[in-house]
């Protein structure tokens, strides 16, 4: 993902605009390892409530 955002940021804003971004994909990417995982376990526990209300 990092490396996507970087190589299309070079193309749009130039390689100095890039770089300066790198700091803050990584904090992105990282927070989405982080919080992911936490927000499908509750959307499946959301989901086995529902289901067995059916």
């Amino acid at each position: 993902m990092v490396s996507g955002y970087f190589l299309t940021e070079v193309v749009l804003y130039g390689f100095g605009a890039a770089l300066a971004e790198l700091p803050g994909n990584f904090i992105q990417a990282g927070s989405a390892v982080a919080i992911g995982p936490l927000v499908v376990l509750a959307l499946q526990r959301i989901a086995r409530a529902i289901i067995r209300r059916i």
